[in-house]
């Protein structure tokens, strides 16, 4: 089975022992997980929880997510961006560093509608001039339908 990524909003003493249990258990086997009530939670074991975000429960907050092709080329965007700020009805601010001129700035704000198709199409029209360090690491920015990331 697949890892699942979790992400914790309210940050706190039952966020950190989560997340150390987390840490803990994944070294241990089923019959030395002592405290851990359930050791196969839908087919899921310690070792396949990744904690990839957790947010504060501050009044303003900023979260800055790498672009596809930063490392290897991609044939898609990741869609998490899109649905936790849909989610969490926050809007997306669309940044960038434009290699080849040297610049660096913020965008458009785009408020998700939840039609991912088109918000996808208004990111593509922004960043359709923008060039990165690697331009052939550089994928279409598409995302695939649910369920086939």
């Amino acid at each position: 089975m697949e890892r699942i990524k979790i992400a914790i909003v309210g940050v706190g003493n039952c966020a950190s022992s989560l997340v150390q249990g987390v840490h803990y258990y994944r070294k241990q086997g089923e019959d030395d997980a002592i405290g851990l009530m359930h050791w196969d939670l839908g087919g899921y074991l310690p070792s396949d929880v990744e904690v990839v975000a957790a947010f504060d429960g501050a009044e303003e907050m900023v979260i800055a997510l790498a672009p596809e092709g930063t490392r290897s080329h991609t044939t898609h965007w990741k869609t998490g961006f899109y649905y936790i700020a849909l989610g969490a009805n926050v809007p997306i601010i669309l940044a960038f560093i434009d290699y080849p001129t040297k610049r660096i700035g913020l965008g458009s704000i785009l408020y998700p509608t939840g039609d991912l198709d088109a918000d996808m199409q208004l990111i593509r029209d922004f960043y359709a001039d923008k060039r990165g360090k690697k331009p052939e690491n550089k994928g279409e920015i598409r995302a695939l339908p649910p369920g086939e990331e």
